[in-house]
């Protein structure tokens, strides 16, 4: 037994016993833990707070618990306020399209159509893979103020949702959030903190409403997947990117920067460059990542010159969660090719 468990024991079995016949106790008893009346006196003393002579009129409430602390008040571990932190499980077996990147209003409209009609009336699940949305009007750097009219932007964003509903009428769409989805709340934390948990000053609020403030109902098929939380397409991994650890340097090739800060299989976007890597353990067993391309303009204000490509995917999940990933590439013909 420990030393505050002993005192404890005691305590509650001779509540009226001055703590120095306590302490005489203690040292005939359990010689080994106090070896002297001296040593088991001053223990008494730490746990009770209290003086020789003093009685123990509290002492049979000292400890209810072994694991809480011994004294004059008992303390409990207080509730977490943590949040769980799961996946959203996509099951097999389906065909799983991937978009990524397209930053409604500036999205590439000849590069959009030739990706969904590739992949429209072949896919059960449609996952939009971050920054569906630009949200230029509510990122923190320097920008005119008549850039981008809010109004004219969640609009154009609504529009291309329902447009892509309309496409896939009977595939799941399920809508994670990316970096520029992410922008709203930032934007209100730090500049309309009063606003914060609106429930239309949200996403969901702001595409689901429409300019007649009634619910638009073609938007309740959209699941949204916020939190960065990632999406299990079977027992694939799918992050928008953002996610994933700054500290590491970006690697050349994206799929492999995404390797080295998982170390894990994956897919992600974000990056706005198609790309493939693969790498084997000890067990050879393989391990491979991708990135798709966008969706967007490639020649934004921000970068203008960069190394982008228009692609998206297509994953085939299989009952038992294997699956196969087709990452797809656009050229600027619109010919669609492999990556």
């Amino acid at each position: 037994m420990e030393r505050r468990e002993i005192i404890a024991d005691l305590l509650a079995k001779h509540p009226d016993t001055a703590i120095n016949r306590i302490a005489v106790i203690a040292h005939s008893k359990h010689g080994d833990v106090f070896p002297s009346y001296d040593s088991a006196r001053a223990a008494v003393r730490y746990y009770t707070g209290r003086k020789p002579g003093q009685k123990n009129e509290l002492c049979a409430n000292i400890i209810e618990d072994k694991k809480e602390r011994v004294g004059a008040k008992i303390y409990s571990m207080p509730k977490s306020r943590a949040k769980a932190w799961v996946p959203y499980e996509i099951k097999g077996p389906c065909r799983v399209g991937v978009l990524s990147d397209i930053h409604f209003p500036k999205h590439d409209e000849r590069a959009l159509e030739n990706a969904v009609n590739h992949l429209k009336g072949k896919v059960d699940v449609l996952v939009l893979n971050g920054d569906i949305a630009d949200a230029e009007e509510f990122g923190s750097w320097a920008k005119s103020p008549k850039a981008v009219q809010t109004e004219d932007s969640v609009q154009c964003i609504r529009d291309g949702l329902l447009w892509l509903l309309d496409q896939f009428p009977k595939a799941k769409v399920i809508y994670k959030f990316g970096n520029h989805e992410e922008r709203l709340d930032r934007y209100c934390w730090g500049r309309a903190p009063e606003l914060v948990g609106m429930p239309h000053i949200t996403w969901e609020g702001l595409l689901t409403i429409g300019q007649d403030l009634k619910p638009i109902p073609e938007m309740e098929r959209i699941e949204w997947v916020k939190e960065q939380r990632p999406i299990m397409a079977g027992k694939l991994p799918i992050f928008h990117g953002h996610e994933l650890p700054k500290s590491l340097i970006s690697s050349v090739n994206p799929a492999r920067g995404a390797f080295l800060r998982l170390i894990d299989t994956v897919l992600v976007g974000h990056f706005h460059r198609s790309s493939s890597h693969v790498e084997y353990n000890w067990q050879r067993d393989a391990i491979n990542c991708w990135s798709t391309g966008c969706l967007c303009d490639l020649t934004p204000q921000y970068a203008v010159i960069n190394k982008w490509n228009w692609g998206f995917a297509c994953v085939d999940v299989s009952e038992d969660g294997q699956f196969d990933v087709h990452n797809y590439k656009l050229l600027k013909s619109g010919e669609v090719v492999g990556a």
